[in-house]
């Protein structure tokens, strides 16, 4: 049975301030931010009353913006009766043609109920039959319905004088030349000459924690609300999410990811919405934005479809779990559920191991922030060449290194929302390498890692070698061909002396200068003076960057150029498979990282780590999921499962080729899909 409750919704923003003018050329265009991302003010109005209505069906929790503000449908009676008037009823729009009948009718609610998680057989109340050609039979599609208790039948243009009234019949115009098929909540004006459709949202409870705020489009999809419904659960908020009917067999080469539901790290702007950025002094001080940010607002073009905003760790620095104050880090599915999140695109790779009604999740990485939230979630992840897509709209953390990546369980959907999000950035070649950099330093794997997981990645790199076929394998290290490549007699140092103080000063100077000195300023200036509260790690970095000062940001921009041209130098480039070599490295070989351990005070990220090199190298990167190993939980005493992921790296440029050996590993059956939940395989 489904039941109807009314809602009446929630307060929102639909005054909007301008986002940053762009992560890359931040520190050029702070004039623009200050004057359009004004702090508020006690005379700004920041409320508008929206309504929706809530409902259910069965165990499903259902949702229905009903106001004007949002999509809605209009169809006037040209014929016959849509029943009673001002109540709102569940209904269904199916899409027929003359010769549809019983056994397509059926065919099709069987495609509804296997491909979408909103509607159900509890839409069938009322049914709105529409088609493009004239002909429909009524009389006959009218006797097909009485198996699903529908009590009314309406048709577009179509005469109902003939049809056997099994059902309430009534005929319909719309303006709408095709409404979306799938379920409805339908609205008869008290003169009962017209009737409203407004679309259906399933509203699914947050468990892990990894958002900030649903986000609802508004009629003209490029404006967002953050409706919700209420559920139970402890600090537990709902997601709404739209049926998946509305896109089916919409997908169009210039829409390829047309109804893929996705989730927005929030250092990104969403029009409508405030930006967070982990800080409540931030998401309080500045109102929403106006517009979405470049990146987030190319997806929606390309027909993906914004389902929320999720957690960072504050202001994109990496963060322990124990470590977050201003909000709660999201929780890691995988094992005994009490493992980190990893940063900062936490609750991106929180949700994406967590949710099957989530189809992938989009982060920042500037030294490991989607990468490593994949790797310990088990899923598949990018940190695309430097430069991939405009940062316009999203906070910045280092623009040398900042760029836009994005998680996915599957790894054909991988390639298709690379190439469709980074578009003519890149190019695909018609070979992959032939040579694999295994560093010994890395394998085989330290005797105290988890039992089975070098047997893992030994079985990957014997099938990555039959898949390339007669590759060669090169075992040297980072810090031993710094010293063959004579650098280390250069430069006086040793690779890890070297690049001891260049990522933290690369960060820290400047995400202080160029963002958190102003932020400061416009708090201060709004509150009387008072600082903003910072978590520990945002505010030990921004202290080390501003004491370095510009000299050591300078002399590390000129460390990270060498490191580039050191790493292109031995990776290489092929004009058949663009990168001449991959390396690999293991970026989680099932390693235990409780959340509820307390590290020592936070320092700057001293010291040279894996997930430095693509950033100072400007290079892409994917973490693939390949396993998993047992180990014996300190929390529940009970033996479970984490991950085993590995990194590749490969030159500059060379993403599509990365996303091409992705698919023809999956093609071969190497590498599958993950599951959400406690463990991926």
């Amino acid at each position: 049975m489904l039941s109807l409750a009314l809602a009446l919704t929630l307060a929102s923003s639909l005054v909007s301030a301008a986002g940053p003018a762009g992560n890359e050329d931040f520190a050029f265009t702070r004039s623009l931010v200050k004057k359009s991302l004004a702090p508020r003010t006690s005379t700004d109005s920041f409320s508008s009353s929206l309504s929706a209505i809530t409902f259910t069906s069965g165990d499903k929790i259902l949702l229905s913006p009903v106001s004007a503000d949002h999509t809605r449908y209009t169809l006037d009676l040209t014929q016959g009766s849509f029943q009673s008037t001002g109540d709102y009823a569940p209904v269904t729009v199916i899409h027929v043609s003359p010769s549809s009948t019983c056994d397509t009718l059926a065919s099709t609610l069987s495609t509804f109920e296997a491909v979408d998680d909103v509607w159900d057989a509890s839409f069938m109340k009322g049914v709105i039959l529409q088609s493009t050609a004239p002909g429909v039979n009524t009389e006959a599609l009218s006797s097909c319905l009485s198996t699903y208790n529908t009590t009314l039948l309406a048709v577009n243009g179509a005469s109902i004088s003939k049809a056997r009234r099994t059902v309430n019949l009534a005929s319909f115009y719309s303006e709408s030349e095709t409404i979306p098929q799938g379920p409805y909540l339908a609205k008869v004006s008290t003169s009962g000459n017209r009737a409203y459709l407004t679309q259906v949202y399933r509203a699914y409870r947050d468990e892990m924690q990894a958002f900030t705020s649903p986000a609802i489009p508004d009629a003209s999809g490029s404006s967002f609300t953050a409706i919700s419904a209420q559920v139970t659960g402890m600090a537990t908020q709902s997601i709404p999410v739209p049926s998946r009917l509305y896109t089916l067999n919409a997908t169009t080469t210039a829409k390829p990811l047309t109804g893929m539901r996705f989730a927005v790290k929030d250092i990104y702007d969403l029009a409508g919405m405030q930006t967070g950025c982990g800080s409540r002094a931030y998401f309080n001080l500045y109102g929403p934005r106006n517009e979405s940010a470049v990146a987030v607002q190319r997806l929606i073009d390309l027909g993906a479809i914004v389902v929320g905003k999720d957690k960072t760790s504050q202001f994109a620095n990496g963060e322990s779990g124990a470590d977050w104050v201003d909000q709660k880090a999201p929780y890691n599915p995988r094992g005994d559920g009490y493992q980190d999140p990893q940063t900062s695109s936490a609750g991106s790779g929180s949700a994406v191991a967590s949710y099957d009604w989530l189809d992938f999740a989009i982060g920042s990485d500037s030294g490991g922030s989607v990468r490593d939230p994949a790797a310990v979630g088990g899923t598949y992840g990018v940190r695309p060449s430097h430069g991939a897509i405009s940062l316009t709209g999203v906070m910045p953390l280092s623009s040398p290194l900042d760029t836009a990546g994005f998680l996915v369980r599957d790894p054909h959907a991988f390639g298709v929302i690379a190439k469709a999000w980074y578009g003519d950035a890149f190019k695909s070649y018609p070979s992959f390498p032939k040579r694999l950099i295994v560093p010994d330093n890395y394998f085989p794997l330290a005797s105290d890692a988890a039992p089975g997981a070098q047997a893992i990645y030994s079985k990957f790199i014997d099938n990555l070698s039959t898949l390339l076929s007669n590759v060669t394998i090169d075992t040297r290290s980072l810090p031993g061909m710094w010293n063959t490549t004579g650098l280390a007699k250069k430069y006086g140092q040793d690779f890890l002396t070297y690049t001891n103080e260049t990522y933290p000063s690369l960060i820290g100077y400047y995400q202080y200068t160029y963002f958190g000195k102003p932020f400061i300023a416009d708090y201060q200036a709004q509150y009387g003076g008072r600082s903003p509260f910072l978590d520990p790690q945002p505010e030990v970095r921004w202290g080390y960057g501003e004491s370095s000062g510009e000299a050591k940001y300078n002399a590390s921009l000129v460390q990270k150029e060498v490191v580039k041209e050191f790493v292109a130098s031995f990776i290489g480039t092929n004009n058949q498979s663009c990168s001449d070599s991959l390396f690999i490295y293991p970026i989680q070989p099932g390693a235990t990282s409780y959340i509820n351990t307390y590290k020592s005070y936070p320092t700057p990220p001293f010291g040279f780590f894996n997930e430095v090199i693509s950033p100072l190298a400007e290079t892409p990167e994917i973490v693939i999921p390949l396993g998993q190993v047992a180990y014996n939980s300190t929390i529940d005493d009970f033996q479970e499962m984490l991950p085993v992921s590995v990194a590749i790296i490969a030159a500059v440029g060379c993403d599509y080729m990365l996303y091409d050996l992705v698919t023809a590993l999956a093609d071969a059956g190497y590498i599958s899909s993950v599951k959400t939940g406690r463990t991926p395989f």
